[in-house]
Parts: structure tokens; C-alpha cells; sequence
């Protein structure tokens, strides 16, 4: 998901952003931060996807330890994240074939998909790995607050 930007006035700047053609910054939607069925290492593995994301923002198709890398985890915890944006509908995950020798797997095509409808009452998993955030108290108990 990407949004129009300018390019910077100073010609080595703007160099350098038309060579990236693409904004340095990646954004994405609140509903994944939000949810809370979507695990720590989703969300990444899902900013991962949104930066490896073509100019329209849907389509990619980084190499597993390509996102392991960026993710900065393990290869086990990438492939499950997936699976989970997946279950949830953030993303479609096509295998592709090699067409010259259908027995030979190319990479995934990462479909990201939009969640306007997000519905923010959506109850936590029982075996949610990531668990609960902690209750620290107000400030005034001692506890983190705003």
C-alpha cells in the first residue's frame, strides 16, 4: 500500500529515490497491528510482504529466506506466519510451477489483501502462543501507562 509522494529538491536525493522508484517507507494497515489472532512474527512477516510489494501495493514474491532475513527469524516461524495470514485473509499465497518443467516450483506469488471491514472485536485464541499482554497498572500503581 503506497501513497503518492514528492521526490526531494536536492538532485542527488532525488537520484537515488528514482533509482528505488518507490517511497522509503512501507505502510501498513492498523487491523494487523490490531488483531489479535495475528502472532509478533505475522505482523513482520507481514511488513516484510507489504515492502516487497509491487507499485499497486498486492502482488510480491520474495524468497522465503529472503523474508527470514528481513524478519530477522527463524525459517520455521516465517513459514507459519504465513500460514496464519493466510487462515486470517491478509494475504493469498499462490504457488507457482516452472512453466517449462511443471515439477519444478518457482516462487510464491504473496497476494495482499485489503481489510477495510476489520471487525476490532474479534476474541484471542485459547492457545495463543504470544499470549496476553501484561495488565502493568496505571502509573500511579507503579505500572507502564501512556
Amino acid at each position: 500500500p503506497i501513497i503518492p509522494w514528492e521526490l526531494p529538491a536536492d538532485p542527488e536525493i532525488k537520484k537515488i529515490e528514482l533509482q528505488r522508484k518507490r517511497p522509503p517507507f512501507t505502510i501498513i494497515e492498523n487491523a494487523i497491528i490490531e488483531d489479535p489472532n495475528i502472532s509478533k512474527h505475522g505482523i513482520i512477516v507481514y511488513l516484510v510482504l507489504c515492502k516487497h510489494a509491487d507499485k499497486d501495493g498486492h502482488d510480491c514474491f520474495p524468497s522465503l529466506r529472503s523474508i527470514q532475513k528481513e524478519a530477522r527469524t527463524a525459517r520455521a516461524s516465517v513459514v507459519e506466519a504465513i500460514d496464519e495470514l493466510v487462515k486470517e485473509g491478509y494475504i493469498t499465497k499462490t504457488q507457482r510451477k516452472n512453466p517449462d518443467n511443471p515439477k519444478v516450483f518457482t516462487s510464491n506469488l504473496y497476494t495482499i489483501n485489503q481489510q477495510y471491514d476489520y471487525k476490532p472485536n474479534r476474541e484471542k485464541k485459547p492457545n495463543d502462543k504470544d499470549g496476553p499482554e501484561k495488565d502493568r497498572g496505571t502509573p500511579n500503581q507503579g505500572g507502564g501507562g501512556a
